[in-house]
């Protein structure tokens, strides 16, 4: 069977390109929320609890975006064996992995990790593709990972350590790669807000299935916050920065290809940090430094683009 192949993408030049950078940028400001409202939501909220009650809330936004714009009739199309496994194994999986991961390490860990992303990507398009990563792509990523360690790390007392987290947030990173790529060719022909909403459903059916069995083996404990506060961050984390980041992100990706969307998901430590600064706290020049060198490694690599697969 020949191997299904990432469709092409438009040569990243003009206003697809301005258009992918742009939603790229602000999918990654809204992801990069995810890391210090998991956190805060972790003091009060079992990892698997809140596994559900994030991709509940996303999945229930992307459903009523769908319905709103009419876009209902896409859902009820489906190819469900395929809808089933990439929620399982592409959207179920990474957020558990994610959130137990960060259960286990820190915010700040975690956005360390997350600047794998683009070469995760540039890797498994190597691989799965055939499409060797060319040498501006290559050292936009070296500029991409130098800089979000940068972003990362200066001004702050660095990770409290390795705890075990770190490896299972490694694999949903790689996790989620696959699934951008696996949606694009299985659910082909379909917007991303079919894609997003079928998929973020499946995972989330997933989810409570193995809570039905975890909760009464004791695995996961019945610990959550239903206060105001703790409400008010879950309906932000599921809605805002999963449900809206993920449309973002697909839309990003289909125009500049995965690994040059990816690069910008460098920038995350640095809205981190912006984040840290509007609760009172600072920036660094170390830290400026380090978005510049990730935006410089996100032009460089839409230098002198070829259509090519999405890798």
């Amino acid at each position: 069977m020949a191997r299904a192949r990432l469709p092409a993408v438009p040569p990243a030049a003009g206003s697809p390109a301005l258009h992918g950078n742009l939603f790229a940028l602000v999918s990654t400001l809204l992801w990069a929320s995810s890391f210090p409202v998991t956190e805060y939501l972790l003091l009060s909220w079992d990892p698997m609890l809140l596994c559900l009650g994030r991709l509940a809330v996303a999945a229930a936004f992307l459903a009523l975006l769908g319905l709103v714009s009419g876009r209902g009739g896409e859902f009820r199309r489906a190819p469900w064996g395929d809808v089933v496994f990439l929620g399982a194994v592409g959207v179920a999986a990474p957020v558990f992995l994610t959130v137990l991961g960060q259960s286990r390490s820190d915010a700040v860990t975690v956005a360390i990790i997350s600047t794998a992303l683009p070469l995760i990507a540039a890797i498994m398009g190597w691989v799965l593709d055939g499409q060797r990563p060319r040498p501006s792509v290559l050292v936009g990523i070296v500029l991409a990972l130098a800089g979000g360690g940068l972003a990362a790390l200066d001004g702050v007392h660095g990770p409290a350590g390795l705890r075990g987290g770190e490896v299972l947030v490694l694999g949903s990173m790689t996790l989620w790669i696959w699934y951008s790529r696996a949606a694009m060719v299985r659910l082909r022909g379909r917007s991303d807000l079919a894609i997003s909403t079928l998929t973020f459903v499946a995972g989330t059916a997933m989810v409570a299935a193995v809570l039905v069995v975890a909760l009464p083996l004791g695995l996961a404990q019945p610990r959550l916050d239903l206060r105001p506060t703790g409400l008010t961050a879950l309906l932000w984390l599921g809605s805002m920065a999963i449900g809206l980041s993920v449309l973002l992100w697909f839309a990003g990706a289909r125009r500049l290809g995965l690994t040059v969307a990816a690069i910008h998901t460098n920038l995350a430590p640095f809205y981190v940090m912006l984040m840290a600064l509007a609760a009172g706290g600072s920036v660094s020049g170390g830290q400026l430094t380090g978005a510049m060198l990730v935006a410089g490694g996100a032009l460089l690599a839409q230098l002198n683009a070829r259509t090519r697969p999405a890798a």
